[in-house]
């Protein structure tokens, strides 16, 4: 029995540990948690990525072992009225031609992060992330076709 409960606590940690969110603040549930993790694994198995959210206290910064086709989300209270938000993609993803796109996600959301809908803030950048993720396969695979053409 006692081996049965160290397993599945083993398993509940690892899962927390590895979790695609990390929430150093407590500002969410675990209801809220699970919401945002939803969203999370949807684009992670569809785009097959791996992204990281992480909410801190103070000017802290974040950095996975393996960066290869990888999103990063940190968002960071400074302070009681100052939050920065900072969006972070890994180079093999290639989406430095889409930096005015990104930026205005987190414009079009920026509502909600200052009125502590912090839920509704994450899973609405990650349904536009999860678009722009999707038209950048696209035209990749578009010039992968015109490429083929011309051989």
């Amino acid at each position: 029995m006692k081996k049965i409960i160290m397993i599945i606590l083993s398993f509940i940690i690892m899962n927390e540990i590895f979790a695609g969110i990390k929430d150093e603040t407590n500002t969410f549930d675990f209801k809220a948690i699970r919401r945002i993790d939803r969203s999370i694994e949807k684009i992670e198995s569809s785009k097959k990525i791996k992204i990281y959210i992480n909410i801190f206290d103070g000017e802290e910064s974040f950095h996975p072992e393996d960066p290869q086709r990888t999103v990063i989300f940190d968002i960071q209270k400074i302070n009681k009225d100052e939050i920065s938000v900072e969006l972070k993609f890994s180079e093999d993803l290639n989406l430095e031609n889409k930096s005015v796109e990104l930026s205005a996600i987190l414009d079009n959301y920026k509502k909600e992060l200052y009125e502590g809908k912090y839920e509704e803030y994450i899973v609405g950048v990650l349904d536009s992330i999860d678009k722009v993720l999707a038209s950048e396969e696209a035209e990749e695979k578009e010039i992968e076709a015109e490429e083929n053409i011309e051989k």
